[in-house]
């Protein structure tokens, strides 16, 4: 606490003072009190820190008092004041006050000791909230008419509906896990303003705020209930419980699991019946006969190093050929050149897949709606928008999720399953032209180098329902003959680049002590037949 500058030992002892004078007034409500609003770790914030610190406006203690964000200061004091205008009966004092009674659980939704007074606290909430609430009217104001937004307002809504880059700016920041309040707070907040149905208009708002968030293309059960609505911890949690499904919703069902075992029981028959086939044992004899005759071109190439290095000439032509197996066995490696990426999935790309025959098609569902089909070759992804507000919106819906969730950490399994199928922008290219990924960005490049730098500083995670998908495509992949035959060229031709370059050298050899021959003889009479109807000459 002494290391600290800012730390008002006098305030500490205030509250601590409060809080046990409270204690009996919210011992009954200790369950409803957790934890919601997280400081983002180190390792995540190390990694493009602009996409989890607010670069325009703060909400809430974390981020208050940043010089960066004085500009909207202004904006939320005059917010605060034209929500005065709407209060139904009481002042802005009344709204304080009441925030004040609620400093406890406030508190508590927070992992940072708030060093600020009851008073302060319950300032700076209620003209965030009033800010807040002002944006989201803003931001739906053309989706819904039922908002009776006054005519004082309309002026501050055209400015911003003008200034698009500004409001999607304010969008990104009120997403961000540091920046969030409480949404007990939004809706003490609007219950004291002059509507009939304060429930149901903030929660018009605040689905028609996900709607355009929640990047899943969804069908007709995008819906959810006031209470369902205005239960969640705050606006980026609401929007994690509507673009997330519950752990028991993806489940792989038993008869699922019934068809895919008949399925494997069959392919092991016919494996084990092609195996014990006469031609599956004289195919191995031919096998065996062509390993032994390539044992005897290796075991020269021991006795023969002395005379590849004896010529300068040698040693340039094999440094030339070293260099040129060098770039095919690039060329030949489904990886990029690149450093690979933290900690990614083990599965092939979306182009590497296409071409051993998957196919890709998109489901109106979320992340429940992933599956593969091993049978008909499918992999079914949900439909996904990507635009300047993705990557801010997934990366805060991960942060929250690995400190928020109880459960399986289904969506941040997501993301590594995205960055792992997809490496470069061709892949983009084959799953915008599959109508699964919707692109809004410049080019196809910006999305690839989005996914791929999502999951660098998040550990692997274990989701049951993701990872049975990730082993059957791996599984499929793999007993592909194409990819077979791949990965024996890969181990046996391009491993095998001395073997290449030896044979080629000494091929260099013949051929220039046969050109030094005709040098110093008469070769004119060596004649040779291509053909039965030629007499072609070599000199």
């Amino acid at each position: 606490m002494n290391s600290s500058p800012s730390f008002n030992q006098h305030q500490w002892v205030v509250q601590i003072q409060e809080v046990l004078s409270q204690e009996n007034e919210v011992e009954c409500n200790e369950d409803e009190i957790s934890i919601s609003i997280f400081t983002i770790s180190k390792s995540l914030m190390d990694n493009k820190p602009e996409n989890y610190i607010p670069q325009k406006v703060a909400i809430g203690p974390y981020h208050q008092w940043r010089s960066e964000v004085y500009d909207m200061e202004r904006h939320k004091f005059l917010a605060a004041k034209r929500a005065q205008k709407h209060l139904r009966d009481v002042t802005f004092e009344v709204v304080v006050a009441q925030f004040m009674k609620l400093d406890l659980k406030i508190r508590a939704c927070y992992d940072r000791y708030l060093d600020l007074t009851s008073e302060t606290l319950a300032w700076m909430l209620a003209v965030d909230a009033s800010f807040l609430l002002e944006f989201l009217q803003f931001y739906n104001l053309k989706r819904t008419d039922s908002l009776s937004v006054s005519t004082s307002m309309t002026p501050q809504v055209s400015s911003f509906s003008e200034k698009s880059m500004t409001r999607n700016a304010i969008l990104r920041d009120i997403v961000k896990l540091e920046n969030q309040i409480p949404l007990f707070i939004l809706k003490e907040l609007f219950h004291f303003y002059n509507h009939e149905s304060p429930g149901e208009i903030l929660s018009m708002m605040l689905m028609g705020t996900c709607r355009s968030l929640a990047h899943f293309r969804r069908g007709g059960d995008f819906t959810l209930s006031k209470d369902e609505l205005l239960e969640r911890d705050h606006l980026l949690g609401l929007l994690y419980y509507i673009c997330v499904p519950k752990t028991e919703e993806i489940n792989i069902q038993e008869e699922t699991k019934k068809e895919e075992q008949g399925y494997f029981r069959h392919l092991s028959y016919g494996i084990s019946v092609f195996v014990r086939s006469p031609f599956f044992r004289h195919l191995l004899r031919v096998l065996k006969m062509l390993l032994t005759i390539l044992r005897i071109p290796l075991r020269v190439i021991g006795k023969s190093r002395k005379i590849s290095s004896s010529k300068n000439t040698m040693s340039s032509f094999i440094s030339t050929a070293n260099k040129l197996g060098t770039e095919v066995e690039l060329e030949a490696s489904h990886k990029p050149s690149e450093n690979p990426l933290i900690e990614e999935i083990m599965i092939p790309s979306v182009t590497e897949l296409s071409k051993a025959g998957v196919r890709f098609c998109a489901t109106r569902g979320d992340l429940g709606s992933i599956k593969f089909d091993r049978v008909l070759a499918i992999l079914y992804l949900p439909k996904i928008t990507i635009d300047e507000n993705s990557e801010v919106v997934l990366r805060n819906l991960v942060a929250y999720e690995v400190d928020a969730a109880s459960g399986p950490l289904v969506f941040t399994r997501y993301t590594e399953f995205m960055n792992g199928i997809i490496d470069t922008d061709e892949d983009v290219k084959l799953l915008r032209e599959n109508k699964i990924i919707y692109n809004h960005l410049k080019s196809d490049g910006e999305v690839a180098d989005m996914w791929n730098g999502m999951s660098r500083s998040v550990k692997l995670t274990k989701v049951a329902h993701l990872d049975k998908v990730i082993e059957d495509v791996n599984m499929f992949y793999n007993t592909r003959w194409r990819v077979r035959i791949m990965k024996s060229v890969k181990k046996y031709v391009f491993s095998s680049w001395p073997l290449l370059t030896f044979l080629a050298a000494n091929l260099f050899l013949v051929l220039t002590s046969f050109q030094a021959i005709c040098s110093f003889y008469d070769c004119s009479g060596i004649k040779m037949k291509i053909g039965p109807m030629s007499n072609s000459t070599i000199t």
